[in-house]
């Protein structure tokens, strides 16, 4: 076979990564005809052996994973390698290295997933095991590997490494190293080149995404602007690679570079491309045209492209008069869309017209609640008296996610202007909310937002105060929370609290005091509201709930737009697939709002609080594309019940994130489904193939 080094490949590839033939409809996407290195079924949910080695993957053991890493079976070699990939832990590096030479390609391809994972790899090995590699799922983790952890000498050999029909994972490879800050002007030249028309669209997107990182890292070079440039006026409106390219061009802001945003925003043919031609007319918004631009385009019907508009001129300090009554005339006449609201409105609040949202407020009924805290955060320091009772019917509103909002709501205000006026709110909501885990997470809300004003007295006296009652009431998580709260006050006050939980009856209040004593000595390392779910156990695998449903469950969320299809991978996340599970047969998905949207990035849902538990971090082979479902936490090993949807490719997030599955139908409803769009329904299907 005719091999080419990677500077030659981009001249002559046609690799496509889905099948996309002319004249061909694309199979549905799911987990099983995707190009990335599939992991193929292992049969854990039936094998007792592989499940030992997840349930020591879970508990962090590294000792058992070492021992199954040199089993004679190699099913149990290529699980104890993929295990591995999510302790990532150095003292694992030896055996994985050596498992490179295995005889058997799955167990290659879990060793190198593994390596890319854990810190410390060696480039040099990795390089040399990349050379002789003959099976192509193998050559493609090993690149990845080797963008994660190889240095700078590795990056320069790689350039001119011979593979061939391996163009993707070499652009991700660079994209990783890139990452890294390891970059050079012939990578960049390879990368130019990877944007020919005559590429496949699928390599065009990867390597356009290569400048979308430059752009992330902050490196900028006018001369490359003005080729990248060149590729955009010459393309056509249906080319997914113009996005990215847009967005490397808007970070260089050249004045010659607006009109063609502005012609891409009128005249793109996808969502994507107009969005991030609007966002691109942000980096102008000095500049009265582009604020003419954005203020026509939070009337365009597309909520992704509305929202980025109205979300930029909220930011702006240079909008004039003018403007100001353009947008009021606009919500007045119902011209603008639905999801511009809350920017809109601050923006009038900003400029004076607080009459205006004052009424507005006084008119939004019980049932509307996250209306009302959507108009409420828009004013900042508006008096809440007026609206006390809407207020209190937020708090007890049937869906917890709504009584979140408000406890949010209250706690970011009451951070703001920590007034005797603005706690008392705040005590009022405690006593009210029916939902102990909605407390919870009100209280960390309200730490951290007072996370510089936490020490003293004062702060000791109240956050004791707050222990003591939830205590009473038998709100263990809540009152350990309080019991972290109390350590990070540093006050003398403090201590005897403290002091007194460490012989509590309760495992969670003597888990959260040991934690709590010691952030009294040591201090806080990281932001109040990461210590969320540091007292909590994490959460077993149950193998029986998993066998029910089988390897590839369907989770169904059923929105007014329609359904949206997830297909999950319960093999190589069966924590997180468990828990979701779990929560779904429990109705806790049921009325769920999108609490967080960000156009052309992620849509993020879940319900509030947490359930006593965590789950550990699960790392798979299945990537960071466009519609994968994946877990959100706060770094590693705090996941719980949150959940996000990308809207692209997201390589700069690989291995950072559990990603445990594909939206397989329901696509575009992803991409237009509004922030706080209800979630009225979520079901779960067994796998078809696998199901008992």
């Amino acid at each position: 076979m005719r091999t080419l080094s990677f500077l030659s490949i981009v001249l002559s590839s046609s690799l496509v990564i889905i099948a996309t033939l002319p004249g061909k409809e694309p199979a549905a996407p799911n987990l099983t005809n995707q190009a990335w290195a599939l992991r193929n079924s292992d049969g854990l949910l039936q094998r007792g052996d592989l499940q030992k080695i997840v349930e020591a993957q879970n508990r962090r053991d590294p000792h058992l994973i070492k021992s199954a890493l040199a089993s004679p079976d190699p099913v149990l070699r290529a699980r104890a390698a993929f295990a591995a990939g999510s302790l990532q832990d150095p003292i694992l590096l030896p055996a994985l290295e050596a498992l490179l030479d295995d005889s058997e390609p799955k167990v290659r391809v879990d060793a190198a997933f593994a390596l890319r994972q854990t810190p410390g790899a060696d480039s040099q090995a990795l390089l040399d095991h990349l050379r002789k590699e003959v099976d192509p799922d193998v050559q493609a983790m090993l690149l990845g590997a080797l963008g994660f952890q190889g240095d700078r000498r590795s990056y320069h050999e790689l350039l001119n490494l011979k593979l061939s029909n391996q163009e993707v994972p070499l652009i991700l490879c660079i994209i990783y190293y890139l990452q890294r800050d390891i970059v050079s002007q012939e990578g960049i030249e390879a990368m130019l080149a990877l944007l020919d028309k005559r590429q496949a669209s699928s390599i065009r997107e990867h390597a356009a995404y290569f400048f979308y990182t430059l752009k992330r890292r902050q490196l900028k070079d006018p001369t490359l602007a003005t080729r990248l440039a060149k590729i955009v006026h010459s393309s056509n409106y249906q080319d997914p690679a113009i996005p990215y390219l847009l967005r490397y061009l808007a970070s260089c802001q050249r004045d010659e570079d607006l009109a063609l945003f502005t012609r891409w925003f009128r005249k793109g043919a996808s969502l994507r491309a107009r969005s991030v031609a609007v966002e691109s007319i942000g980096a102008f918004i000095s500049r009265e045209p582009a604020r003419h631009l954005l203020i026509e385009a939070i009337k365009d019907p597309e909520q992704h492209i509305a929202m980025t508009a109205a979300e930029l001129l909220a930011a702006s300090s240079d909008l004039t008069e003018k403007n100001v009554a353009t947008i009021k005339m606009a919500l007045k006449a119902n011209h603008t869309n639905p999801s511009t609201h809350s920017f809109l409105w601050s923006i009038l609040w900003k400029h004076g017209e607080k009459a205006y949202l004052q009424n507005l407020i006084a008119k939004i009924t019980p049932a509307e609640g996250p209306l009302l805290l959507t108009a409420l955060s828009a004013a900042p320091g508006i008096e809440l008296a007026p609206f006390a009772s809407q207020i209190e019917a937020a708090t007890t509103h049937p869906n917890p996610q709504v009584n979140l909002l408000t406890g949010v709501y209250l706690a970011e205000r009451t951070a703001r202007d920590p007034s005797e006026k603005s706690f008392g709110a705040f005590h009022k909501f405690l006593t009210k909310v029916r939902d102990h885990r909605v407390r919870r997470d009100a209280l960390f809300e309200l730490a951290h937002g007072l996370q510089d004003k936490l020490s003293g007295k004062e702060q000791a006296a109240r956050f004791g105060a707050y222990y003591k009652m939830l205590l009473a009431e038998g709100d263990h998580p809540s009152a350990g929370a309080c019991l972290l709260i109390l350590g990070t006050t540093e006050d003398p006050d403090a201590l005897p609290t403290l002091q007194s939980a460490l012989a509590h009856a309760n495992p969670i209040i003597r888990e959260a005091v040991q934690r709590g004593l010691k952030l009294y000595k040591n201090g806080t390392t990281k932001p109040i509201n990461y210590y969320i779910l540091d007292y909590l156990p994490f959460l077993d695998p149950d193998w029986k709930l998993l066998q029910k449903y089988g390897r590839h469950p369907e989770m169904i969320f059923t929105t007014k737009l329609g359904d949206i299809v997830i297909q999950l991978d319960a093999e190589q996340a069966p924590v997180a697939v468990a828990n979701l599970i779990k929560h779904i047969e429990e109705k806790n998905f049921d009325a769920l709002h999108v609490y967080r949207l960000v156009p052309n990035h992620v849509i993020q849902a879940g319900p509030p609080g947490n359930f006593g538990y965590r789950i550990r971090s699960e790392f798979t082979r299945i990537p960071k594309v466009e519609h994968s479902f994946g877990i959100g936490d706060l770094g590693k090993d705090t996941g719980s019940q949150h959940i996000a949807i990308t809207h692209l490719m997201r390589p700069h997030n690989e291995g950072k994130y559990t990603n445990l599955g594909l939206v397989t139908s329901g696509r575009q409803i992803v991409k237009t489904v509004n922030f706080n769009e209800l979630i009225e329904k979520t079901t779960i299907h067994p796998d078809p193939e696998s199901a008992e």
